[in-house]
């Protein structure tokens, strides 16, 4: 009922609105009441699926960010390792031989570090649920540190790709221009692909071994 339907109801029955107001200004007042409520109930719930849009809509900007983050982090290794970019064009080529093995030492070190913080970082929270929960507990226990390691391998990962990886492949591709041979890992001799993307922090230990070792071969 409107309130134009309510305002013909009031004329029809003005007598008997005026001998008994109290029980029609009360009906009135629960009327208004529950309108009042509906209505913020329903701008609550349309403001809370805009939130929800909104963020939907920040999570997507905020992957399509970091996938064009990452294209063009592999678009500048490609450029310092071919040479195009002018500004590390000549940086190591320019180098003496124990200079470049002094940059492999230290960058081997680097990355040695790396993949040690993750080591430890993942023997910290390397921990068994507690005996007192129940199943599900245990389980939603078990995926939250899986989570947690999971972000923390990336994150290793990305730091490798974002600090390391195209001096890595750099000083990798100078020192086999002069001489020094690639070790081998697992039968298998260390190659540019390994560098580019060892994939995890086993894969930096087999790049940090692998840099340190070919320093070592390095002419000087």
């Amino acid at each position: 009922m409107g309130w134009l339907d309510i305002a013909e109801w009031v004329a029809k029955n003005w007598a008997t609105v005026i001998a008994t107001p109290a029980p029609f200004i009360g009906a009135l007042g629960l009327g208004a009441a529950g309108g009042y409520w509906l209505a913020n109930k329903l701008a609550a719930g349309q403001l809370a699926q805009k939130d929800e849009r909104i963020t939907h809509h920040k999570e997507e900007v905020a992957a399509a960010s970091a996938r064009t983050e990452i294209a063009n982090e592999t678009i500048a290794d490609l450029r310092r390792r071919l040479g195009l970019d002018p500004a590390t064009q000549h940086k190591y080529a320019a180098m003496t031989g124990a200079e470049l093995q002094q940059c492999a030492t230290n960058l081997a070190a680097q990355i040695e570090q790396l993949a040690a913080d993750y080591k430890r970082s993942t023997q910290v929270r390397a921990t068994f649920p507690d005996p007192g929960m129940s199943k599900e507990q245990a389980a939603e226990e078990w995926q939250r540190q899986g989570d947690i390691l999971h972000r923390e391998l990336a994150e290793t990962m990305a730091t490798y790709n974002r600090a390391c990886r195209a001096d890595a492949m750099v000083i990798f591709d100078e020192m086999i221009n002069r001489g020094s041979r690639a070790p081998r890992n697992n039968h298998r001799v260390v190659d540019a692909a390994l560098i580019q993307s060892p994939t995890n922090p086993i894969g930096l230990q087999n790049v940090s071994a692998a840099l340190s070792t070919m320093a070592l071969r390095i002419p000087t």
